[in-house]
């Protein structure tokens, strides 16, 4: 085998490794854009605004507070009987 034909098999040895590489990452890059689309979704176009969102929140930090007061008076009885 001459050094050309060496090298000829090199490079499309190179090329062949190169391809595969290639469609794994646009693999990859087809997974990530459809995770970015589904948060887009989610974050960017939510129907809700954002104080509609911000008030829900409020609304449930009040809530796990009242059940965190009535989980502590319960302990509280249960030491004192």
């Amino acid at each position: 085998m001459t050094t050309k034909e060496g090298r000829i098999g090199d490079l499309t040895e190179g090329i062949d490794e190169d391809t595969e590489d290639k469609g794994e990452q646009m693999g990859l890059l087809t997974t990530a854009k459809h995770k970015l689309e589904s948060l887009k979704v989610k974050c960017i176009d939510a129907k809700e605004s954002f104080e509609a969102r911000k008030a829900q929140r409020e609304k449930e930090i009040g809530r796990l507070r009242e059940l965190q007061d009535a989980i502590y008076q319960m302990a509280q009885q249960q030491q004192t009987s």
